[in-house]
């Protein structure tokens, strides 16, 4: 397996045609990359995140799973479903490194990587991000409650200290 590096793609037209086409050309899915929208097409870039899901769902590909593809603009992004860096800088150090031989040990680890890749892809990670969302909610109503829960607590103690 090759080591995953991040990937530059320059963004010049936004159509869902040549979107595919870019996914056809690049491994997006495969390894990481950044889409680095060019400044003409900078005030259509909610267009270009909308289509890009479109194929995304398409394709059936995760954009944060089993490597991230980022959208590399200046100005926000509105439109969620993939992270969005506003500087190189912000991208993930480990997929950025020097190519340079690998030694045994880091090629079986790669190994590695590359099956649970696959484990990845064959698993529906739709349904395990909907099923932590719902888990998360629970979890805030819970934090809430408790947190309920321990005002009236101190207030009945206070209550009861004072004489009430």
């Amino acid at each position: 397996m090759k080591v995953p590096l991040l990937q530059k793609i320059d963004i010049q037209d936004i159509s869902i045609e040549s979107i595919k086409t870019m996914f056809d050309r690049n491994p997006i899915g495969i390894a990481p990359v950044i889409f680095v929208l060019d400044e003409a097409i900078l005030a259509q870039r909610e267009l270009f995140a909308k289509n890009c899901l479109q194929v995304f769902k398409q394709r059936e590909i995760n954009p944060f799973f089993p490597f991230p593809s980022y959208i590399l603009c200046s100005k926000k992004v509105e439109t969620h479903g993939i992270p969005q860096l506003y500087k190189i800088e912000e991208a993930p150090k480990h997929f950025i490194k020097k190519i340079k031989r690998v030694k045994s040990r880091e090629q079986t680890l790669l190994t590695k990587a590359q099956t649970y890749q696959s484990r990845i892809q064959n698993h529906s990670v739709t349904d395990d991000l909907e099923y932590l969302e719902r888990k998360r909610e629970d979890n805030r109503k819970l934090r809430d409650l408790c947190y309920e829960k321990n005002f009236y607590i101190n207030l009945l103690e206070k209550m009861a200290t004072s004489g009430y």
